[in-house]
């Protein structure tokens, strides 16, 4: 696996220590691993639905993604 190193402010790194205690990440950065996969997975699974046949892309609008990402987001 490879490291990513990632400067940030003092407040956002306190913001970044409440939030991965909040949802039970061992630390930040865990926490900020799983904040970057899920955006990568979001990313991925809109390029595979946009590149479906024969799904009109209309189909797929701003909405729609808004209302994955909100799904996904309460699922944790």
């Amino acid at each position: 696996m490879t490291k990513l190193r990632i400067p940030v402010s003092s407040d956002v790194m306190g913001w970044a220590k409440a939030e991965a205690q909040a949802q039970g990440f061992p630390s930040p950065e865990a926490y900020a691993a799983h904040v970057l996969q899920r955006a990568k997975d979001g990313s991925d699974l809109r390029a595979a639905l946009l590149g479906a046949v024969p799904v009109p892309v209309s189909e797929f609008d701003d909405a729609f993604f808004a209302d994955l990402d909100r799904s996904v987001s309460e699922k944790g």
